[in-house]
């Protein structure tokens, strides 16, 4: 019998209750031996009946329902599963389950693949210059050919048959990349810690992509340079990004003009003009938002309505970072060039975790420290040059 038979079997027995009852007020009476022995079986009819609609209506919920396996599970999800397992584990001080496919390493336990290579699309997502850098991801000293303005020595000429090429000499220097530890630290609080594996997931990489984003943008422009006082080294040198780009110096300590801006565009070799761009300061954008054409009073910077309400710059796109420095007396303020040909960017993709529980114990949260290897330098120097302030 199916539903909806079973919906008019109760129906109609519920009709034939009321019949009984209605009988009896109509007469002002009370129900008869014959009567209440009726009705009672109507009404455990009319129960059974019910009882059997609301089993069937668990069981069609039942079926509604996907059943995830660990079989049926892709990478991804079973990563995302894991490590928001791992990550309560180390919070409630608990003990990983073997299952859960999570490895020790020298800074802490291995980030899953998956949940590392979120984290890195995320950071390209959001900083846009570090997305665009050439990317090495490998282990250890990394060594490749440098490109120089006086070493590119090679070129094209007519030969004739039978006659010698006469090679010109190319001598190449080379950029050696190192892996300097970098961490980044985010804390996340223990209520969304108990909340469900994805939400955990995608907090944490949110987190870390925000904080790695500002760390590495920041490296791949001005990278971190020795200071020296006296005898002692102060800070060590780490990754030096574009810092040591070829500059052009400004008339001014205090300002840029369109005619500066040109001859940086222009002092870029055209092979690399294609996909060239501008990086600034926000404040540096806005001074040259007010550059106008002589004659004309129109401004040289134009607002580009086909790409998202972005500024171009002579032709160029213009990206902006508080990485760079303001214009004031010395400072470099204004890159150009083809960010993917001039810059090396080594990068081991193989984040480690560290979970801090007693240190933000007061705070009611939980410290993260994702670790991982990053370097950065040019590699190509005819693709970029830097504005520097007199």
């Amino acid at each position: 019998m199916n539903k909806k038979e079973l919906m008019e079997k109760l129906n109609d027995a519920q009709e034939s209750m009321t019949g009984i009852v209605e009988a009896a007020k109509a007469e002002n009476r009370t129900l008869t031996a014959e009567e209440s022995e009726q009705f009672g079986k109507l009404e455990a009819e009319a129960k059974q009946i019910k009882s059997t609609i609301e089993a069937m209506n668990s069981v069609a919920k039942m079926e509604q329902v996907h059943i995830i396996t660990p079989s049926t599970l892709t990478e991804e999800e079973q990563d995302v599963k894991n490590f928001a397992q791992m990550i309560r584990a180390a919070v409630n001080g608990e003990v990983l389950q073997n299952d859960a496919n999570i490895t020790k390493g020298a800074n802490g336990v291995i980030i899953p693949k998956t949940i590392a290579s979120k984290i890195i699309e995320e950071i390209k997502d959001i900083s846009p210059i570090f997305a665009r850098a050439t990317h090495y991801n490998v282990k250890g000293t990394l060594s490749i050919p440098k490109i120089t303005d006086a070493n590119n020595n090679t070129a094209m000429a007519y030969a004739d048959e039978f006659d010698e090429l006469q090679a010109k000499d190319a001598t190449f220097t080379s950029v050696d990349l190192t892996g300097y530890l970098a961490g980044v630290l985010v804390k996340v609080s223990n209520s969304l810690i108990n909340n469900t594996d994805i939400n955990l997931t995608n907090t944490v990489i949110h987190l870390m992509a925000n904080a790695a984003a500002e760390f590495y943008e920041k490296e791949t422009l001005i990278g971190t340079p020795q200071i020296i006082d006296g005898t002692t080294i102060v800070q060590a040198r780490k990754s030096k990004g574009i810092s040591g780009a070829t500059a052009i110096t400004t008339a001014s300590a205090s300002a840029i003009t369109a005619d500066e801006l040109i001859g940086l565009q222009d002092a870029v070799k055209s092979a690399f003009q294609r996909n060239a761009c501008w990086i600034m300061h926000p404040s540096t954008l806005t001074a040259i938002r007010k550059l106008k054409y002589t004659g004309t009073g129109e401004y040289i910077l134009a607002p580009d309505y086909r790409n998202g309400f972005g500024n171009m710059l002579l032709g160029k796109p213009v990206f902006t970072s508080d990485a760079m420095a303001t214009i004031s007396t010395g400072n470099k303020t204004v890159v150009y060039g083809d960010i993917e040909q001039a810059l090396a960017v080594k990068l081991v993709e193989q984040f480690e975790l560290q979970v801090l529980r007693e240190k933000y114990a007061t705070q009611h949260a939980t410290g993260f420290v994702g670790w991982t290897e990053f370097d950065s330098d040019i590699q190509n120097e005819q693709a970029i040059r830097v504005l520097k302030q007199a």
